[in-house]
């Protein structure tokens, strides 16, 4: 027996469609957004209710993903100019955007350029940002172009990055790239690491953390990585570190890295887990549902 959502009180009926539109994260990547989808499709009403719930968490996990997200907001742009009905200020509603993959161009390709500007304001009003180092061109993109000396109107302070391949100077070797580090307050990065399979009497504190440029990063006050890799748990385990609220900003970088290089480094921080159930800590779909989960913020 079917029952009309039209018969509920209507702050029960929008609960259950929010519910019901939010990106699932314990189905499969491809299939996350596939009850959200569906429902845009019964009426133009129920678009609008669900379309803000679809889009508060955006995961891009191809290159393919990431150019039919900007055709996208770029027929949005279009919708808008003339007025249509089917216009909708993505800019607004995307608080979460995570890619895992953005592939810099070759040298012989063609000389037509993906807009990757018309994601800034998204990038800029986010919430947080996630990143595979995969995907590092898009931030490199995103920052360039007419924004490139002073990141106007930016407001998102909190970013994740993970991946097997570690780059920093794509990002710290630009005037952009810089002034995007300056204004992270909530830096989590997650690297797999499995040297205790090898190494009998491995370093709690992976190698890779020395290389995280802190000293760029005035403003950080919340600081979690990986811890080293047991490939046979189900979960990976993270380390948080949070400054006192005592702390001047001059500090903040010197105060990290001697929490990391300490002889007892779990004694300054909190320990969290990401799951790792049925999927490897290599494999780029973990770190999307932990993002999705929201353990980024952790």
């Amino acid at each position: 027996m079917q029952f009309p959502l039209s018969r509920l009180p209507l702050e029960l009926a929008l609960e259950i469609l929010r519910l019901a539109a939010f990106p699932k994260a314990d189905h499969h990547h491809q299939q996350i957004y596939n009850t959200a989808c569906s429902l845009t499709l019964v009426s133009h009403a129920m678009r609008r209710i669900v379309m803000p719930h679809l889009l508060h968490t955006v995961i891009l996990s191809t290159q393919s993903h990431v150019n039919l997200f900007i055709r996208t907001v770029q027929q949005q742009k279009q919708l808008a100019d003339i007025g249509s009905s089917l216009a909708l200020n993505y800019y607004h509603h995307i608080h979460h955007l995570w890619s895992t993959q953005c592939l810099e161009p070759l040298v012989h390709e063609s000389t037509d350029r993906t807009n990757y500007n018309i994601l800034y304001p998204i990038f800029a009003g986010a919430e947080s940002i996630g990143l595979n180092f995969n995907s590092l061109h898009l931030l490199y993109e995103v920052l360039g172009g007419p924004y490139s000396d002073s990141l106007p109107h930016w407001q998102c302070q909190r970013v994740t990055f993970a991946g097997t391949s570690p780059r920093w100077n794509p990002i710290s070797s630009t005037t952009a790239g810089l002034s995007f580090l300056r204004q992270l307050t909530h830096l989590t990065v997650w690297i797999p690491d499995d040297t205790s399979a090898s190494d009998p009497s491995p370093r709690l504190i992976p190698d890779w953390v020395e290389k995280v440029p802190l000293e760029l990063m005035p403003n950080l006050i919340h600081f979690a990585f990986s811890l080293v890799y047991n490939p046979g748990s189900p979960m990976a385990t993270i380390l948080t570190y949070t400054l006192p609220t005592a702390a001047s900003s001059d500090q903040n970088t010197s105060i990290f890295r001697s929490w990391t290089i300490s002889a007892e480094p779990l004694s300054y921080g909190v320990i969290n887990h990401v799951k790792m159930t049925g999927i490897s800590a290599s494999s780029t779909q973990t770190w999307e549902m932990a993002y999705l989960r929201g353990e980024g913020d952790t």
